[in-house]
Order: C-alpha cells, then sequence, then structure tokens
C-alpha cells in the first residue's frame, strides 16, 4: 500500500483504509485512476507531436495576427482579408522555410531540386512563354533556382503599366488578368465603389461590370515577357483576380539562360 500511493504519487491523505481488504481496494483503485492519467497524457502528447512545425508556425502567426489587430486598432475587414491571406498560405505552403533548405544545397543540387519544381511550369508545352522554352536542363536548372514564389490577394498587382520590365513570371495557380492603364484605372475605381460589399475581397476585381475585359492568364501560364529583352516599361498591368501563387524570374537570370 505505502509503495503504490508513494509510485503513483497520490501521497498519504488523512483518510486511510485500515483493514488488508480496504487497503488491496485502494490498491487497485489508484493504479487505475495513475493508469487512466497516464493514457490521457500519452494520448496529448501525441496529439501535439502530430502538429508539424508549419502547423505551428501558422497557429501562431493567427494569434500574433489577432493580438496585433487588438493593440493597433485595425479594421474587421482588413483583419478579415489577412486572416484569408495567411489560410491561402498556409494551404498550399505547408513547408515554412523553403528558400532556407534550397540555400542550404550545394549549386549543383539546388539548381536540381528548383528545376524539378518548376521546370514544367516555366518551360513546358503548355506554358505558353516563348522565351525560356525549349531550354536544356543545364541552363533552366539556375533560372529555376533564381525562382522566387509570391502570393497576392485579390485586387493586388503582380505588375502594373509603367512598372520597369525587370523579370518574368508563371502563374502557379489562381487567375489574373492583363489590361491597360486606363482599364486597370477603371476597375480601380469600380472596386473602391464597391468596398460596402461584405464580399468584395472574395469575388475579386472582375466582379464589376466586365465591359473593359482583359487578358485572362490561367494556371499554367507564362506572362510578362514582352518586355523583357529590350527592357523598358510596362505596357499593361497584371491583376490578380483570385489568390494567386506567382513565380518570378529575374530578368538575369533569364536573359542569361538565353544568350
Amino acid at each position: 500500500y505505502f509503495s503504490v500511493y508513494t509510485v503513483t504519487t497520490i501521497g498519504y491523505g488523512d483518510v486511510v483504509p485500515a483493514s488488508v481488504a480496504e487497503r488491496a481496494y485502494v490498491c487497485v483503485a489508484m493504479l487505475i485512476g495513475a493508469s487512466t492519467f497516464a493514457l490521457i497524457v500519452a494520448s496529448l502528447s501525441g496529439l501535439l507531436s502530430e502538429i508539424s512545425g508549419s502547423e505551428a508556425f501558422y497557429r501562431a502567426l493567427m494569434d500574433a495576427l489577432t493580438d496585433y489587430c487588438a493593440l493597433h486598432d485595425v479594421p474587421p475587414e482588413l483583419h478579415y482579408r489577412i486572416r484569408r491571406y495567411f489560410a491561402f498560405r498556409r494551404q498550399y505552403h505547408p513547408l515554412v522555410g523553403e528558400q532556407v533548405l534550397l540555400a542550404a544545397l550545394s549549386p549543383d543540387l539546388r539548381a536540381a531540386a528548383a528545376a524539378a519544381a518548376y521546370a514544367e511550369l516555366l518551360a513546358g508545352p503548355n506554358s505558353g512563354g516563348a522565351l525560356l522554352h525549349g531550354l536544356p536542363p543545364n541552363l533552366l536548372g539556375p533560372v529555376c533556382a533564381a525562382a522566387t514564389t509570391i502570393s497576392y490577394a485579390p485586387g493586388e498587382h503582380v505588375y502594373r503599366a509603367g512598372d520597369v520590365a525587370d523579370a518574368c513570371f508563371a502563374l502557379q495557380r489562381g487567375e489574373l488578368e492583363l489590361v491597360d492603364a486606363a482599364t486597370d484605372e477603371l476597375r480601380a475605381q469600380s472596386r473602391a465603389a464597391a468596398t460596402d460589399a461584405v464580399d468584395n475581397d472574395i469575388l475579386g476585381p472582375d466582379s464589376e461590370a466586365g465591359t473593359h475585359a482583359g487578358l485572362k492568364v490561367s494556371a499554367g501560364q507564362v506572362f510578362g515577357e514582352d518586355r523583357l529583352l529590350l527592357g523598358g516599361a510596362r505596357a499593361e498591368s497584371a491583376r490578380c483576380r483570385t489568390f494567386c501563387d506567382v513565380l518570378r524570374v529575374p530578368r538575369a537570370e533569364a536573359l542569361a539562360a538565353v544568350r
């Protein structure tokens, strides 16, 4: 009896069993109670261990966002939009620190790993791109290694008309459109007029009248190549209609591969 209540950390109490039968019953009860407690602790430990580092990162990020919005009186609409952006990132970017991982590799391994992930998107037969199409793996690898993925919310611009053409892009997921400066301004005005709609950021910038439709770009397509060779300013704006993941390839690496 003394050993059982000591090992189970229950300790000696004011009310104690007096007979041998009572002590035996209490020992059994203490062992069952301790086993149940151990089972609960083990189950909770298992659940916590299943939470990956990425999951813990995004949970902490959401908690920090809540504290930030409360501290700085961020409007609820903006708080909601930021949460939806993080939810998109959490769904499609479970690997936190991907660039850190690639940076830890040797140059050849980094190029091979990046090419395995992005070569089909940048130079595949369905990409629609002309600049990088048909490049051999030894030239395409460094281009893929220099590429970075950027996520955009609905209504945001990958680039605007007049911006310097310093990169080309490939749309990994989502939908965007290429519009001229005048149409882009109409889009912005129409969206601003609809800010009182609760789901405006869900519908995206094309929820207004479609009389000024732009060139739509779908997932898997390359865009922004037209001014890359000669440089200069962009003639159109690339505006996201939905949440988008865009692969950005710097101009220097792209031109070095095709020269």
